[in-house]
């Protein structure tokens, strides 16, 4: 089409959406976050996004061009080419096409992230078809929304990066709205305050009332908030909250069309808002997020782009609305596990041994003394005062998710400075003292997420008179536990040949009968054994990613085995020379195993966020067996705490709503679930009593039932966010937030 005719069409007047028969084609790159829009008309805009892979960012995989599409056209047609970006809005004015801010790579493939927010707002002129720049924004401005009101352009949420990764330049929240009246040649931008600090949210406009829906907060946790603007006061209201999901309202897209108000997800149901509630009415055939809706005509919207947890990005399609006043659509229940081969045998009795005698523990590396969160210690304070139980001492040591080990009356843990440096520190569990502490060179901040805090991840390990800490780049050191001398030193890059894993090293070193067990990833043996007092590598096996979990050794029918939950699978080894055992394949987005497998009896818990779910895998010789499997289940920053032959443990899939579920290992079955408790991580000790530190800072003592969890106390113990495990040990409950800062409470009584 040419582009005067393409004028000729732009300025006809229409009473009503054209409709469009068939979709458009695919996208000229298969993009997410990119700018959109449509015309009563029907022309489609895209403008810009990114088609490389989640995270993963340079130049080469975002652009900035402007195509259209309309009905019988079998291509999009290019019109111009500006500022590269995804993430911009894009709003169709008339004969002009507004871009309005977004993000982009600098780097090139192998370099360094470099990410950029913009700072401007383009106008393509379809007569002239040439663009000219509106005023620049106050501050740069991406991961935001904008809509049109009248004559005044309104952008919504949004932060500010400023080059490097989003943790080499930390991100700039904006607690601020803009907007700008188009007709003012003269006019620049104003700020307002916004009751909120959210970026990937949608927004749109209807009647006086603008909403602000979804999205992710400052936290970095997607919520389902839907925020009201009502633009004639200025006054902002809480409006109907999302559905929960697995991503909550993160990369939402919404749409105003024929005087309703539509917003879709990941989970690929098309929601209305109906009164005070979003309603289903529509199942997309292709769920998707980061994309974008634009009306499609009348009694329909076209769903533009994004991505898909099923691989490749998904095609547009047309999706037909439901009358106003429908019945909404019907929603099944989240899937029973699809599995159950033992469903109706009779469970295990479900209660805890009266009289437990009264014991104390080490705790001596990561998930404690079994190496699955539970303790026998027995007799601690269980009756808190409302503000708590007593502090013993409070420090501040440094950023990082290394939990604690505890032997005797010494802790041990890691941090950063943000100054290059890991340390590794020997302190008095009864006071805090500073015992000893060893410092080595690390880069502090080389990672490419800002949900990941820099620092150690990998909690230290003592074993005998030895410790041995990893940093997130692979340095991996073992020291004397009595002065912190070095004792040997080794890179799981340099001289083990490893790969890093997209977030850096996490799974903690597992020192067992004198031997170093190590996930080091790479193609030249993923798997690593040394000899714990020399560091001399015994054996080294497999190839792939590594995982984020911390291997250990399982017995069945009087065989050992090496379990290691890698970045690509489940994997069963010989302890002694590496030989491969069993494996079962499974993997989710930047691999993403991060809970520890569970173990009871053959049967082997697994779980991971992404499609998988859960599974429990039986182990029969040289196979892995599928026992149930449930997809609405899924552990990230937990492994969960493990009673008799069930589980307590937090869905990490759910996203703006909490879940706590007591499961049995056997068979899958939910004996009950808990909503009252924000995803964290947990201690269950032999008498029944959990303590658990929630991602939002907060320590719950409870008590767990066979029907329900009672809950004893409740009290903030460290602002927000807090993903380090809780450490019972000695009478001493130790907690720790990704910040650094420590609390220490005495529960002797």
């Amino acid at each position: 089409m040419k582009p005067n005719l393409l004028f000729t069409l732009l300025c006809l007047a229409a009473p009503a959406w054209l409709s469009a028969a068939t979709p458009p084609p695919d996208l000229p790159a298969p993009v997410s976050s990119f700018g959109a829009a449509a015309t009563p008309q029907g022309l489609v805009y895209i403008y810009g996004g990114h088609a490389g892979a989640r995270h993963k960012y340079n130049r080469e995989d975002v652009n900035g061009d402007l195509y259209f599409w309309k009905e019988g056209m079998t291509a999009w047609e290019k019109l111009g080419t500006s500022e590269p970006a995804q993430g911009a809005s894009l709003i169709a004015l008339d004969n002009r096409i507004l871009r309005i801010g977004g993000m982009a790579a600098q780097n090139g493939k192998e370099e360094s992230q470099s990410l950029w927010s913009s700072e401007t707002t383009s106008v393509f002129d379809l007569s002239k078809k040439a663009w000219s720049e509106l005023p620049k924004f106050p501050e740069r401005r991406s991961s935001h929304d904008s809509v049109l009101i009248g004559d005044t352009l309104y952008v919504i949420g949004g932060w500010s990066l400023g080059g490097g990764t989003v943790t080499h330049a930390e991100p700039h929240w904006h607690d601020t709205y803009l907007t700008l009246d188009l007709t003012d040649p003269k006019a620049q931008w104003q700020t307002h305050k916004q009751p909120f600090k959210r970026r990937a949210l949608a927004v749109q406009v209807m009647g006086d009332k603008l909403y602000a829906i979804g999205g992710m907060n400052s936290d970095d946790e997607p919520i389902t908030d839907v925020s009201v603007l009502d633009v004639k006061t200025g006054e902002w209201t809480t409006g109907p909250a999302l559905p929960g999901g697995r991503v909550g309202g993160f990369g939402f897209s919404a749409i105003a069309h024929e005087g309703r108000l539509f917003a879709s997800g990941l989970s690929g149901v098309l929601l209305e808002l109906r009164g005070d509630a979003w309603v289903p009415i529509a199942k997309l055939e292709h769920p998707r997020y980061f994309h974008r809706l634009v009306p499609g005509g009348k009694g329909q919207l076209i769903a533009l782009g994004g991505a898909s947890h099923k691989g490749p990005k998904p095609s547009p399609e047309i999706i037909a609305l439901p009358a106003a006043d429908s019945a909404p659509l019907e929603m099944t229940e989240a899937p029973a596990p699809a599995k159950k081969p033992h469903e109706g045998a009779s469970a295990p009795s479900l209660s805890w041994p009266a009289n437990v005698p009264e014991a104390e523990s080490d705790w001596p590396g990561y998930q404690g003394p079994r190496g699955n969160s539970t303790t026998p210690e027995v007799g601690f304070l269980t009756a808190w005062p409302a503000d708590g139980p007593r502090v013993a001492w409070r420090d501040h040591l440094g950023i990082g998710l290394a939990s604690f080990a505890v032997v005797g009356e010494k802790v041990y843990t890691a941090s950063n400075d943000g100054q290059d440096h890991d340390t590794i520190w020997c302190l008095a569990l009864k006071t805090g003292q500073v015992l000893w502490k060893h410092e080595m060179t690390v880069p502090t901040k080389s990672h490419e997420m800002a949900i990941v805090p820099y620092g150690p991840a990998a909690t230290p390990t003592v074993a005998g008179d030895r410790l041995y800490a990893l940093s997130r780049e692979g340095d991996l050191v073992c020291l004397n536990v009595q002065t912190g001398e070095l004792v040997w030193q080794k890179s799981l890059i340099r001289d083990l040949g490893g790969k890093r894993p997209v977030y850096g090293y996490a799974s903690s070193p597992a020192a067992i009968d004198g031997k170093l067990y190590l996930d080091v990833g790479g193609n030249t043996g993923s798997t690593a054994c040394l000899a714990a007092d020399t560091g001399k590598v015994i054996w080294q096996k497999g190839k792939g990613e590594a995982g984020y979990s911390t291997p250990f050794i399982m017995q069945h029918e009087g065989q050992s085995a090496l379990v290691t939950f890698k970045g690509e699978a489940l994997e069963l080894r010989n302890p002694s020379d590496g030989s491969l055992l069993a494996d079962y394949a499974t993997t989710t987005r930047d691999f993403c195993n991060c809970a520890t497998p569970i173990v009871t009896g053959k049967t082997l818990f697994i779980s991971h966020t992404g499609g998988m779910g859960a599974r429990a895998l039986d182990w029969e010789k040289d196979k892995l067996t599928e026992r149930w499997s449930d997809r609405s289940l899924g552990l990230l920053f937990h492994s969960g705490l493990p009673w008799g032959n069930h589980l307590l443990a937090f869905n990490d899939s759910l996203r703006g709503s909490n879940e706590l579920r007591l499961m049995d290992l056997t068979t899958g079955e939910v004996l009950w679930k808990n909503t009252e408790i924000p995803r964290g991580n947990g201690v269950l000790a032999d008498d029944g009593h959990a303590i658990f530190l929630t991602n939002l800072g907060e320590l719950i003592l409870a008590k767990v039932g066979a029907d329900h969890l009672e809950i004893l106390s409740r009290v903030q113990a460290l602002p927000a966010k807090a993903w380090c495990q809780p450490v019972l040990s000695h009478r001493h409950l130790l907690c720790k937030n990704n910040n650094g800062d420590i609390i220490c409470y005495d529960l002797s009584k």
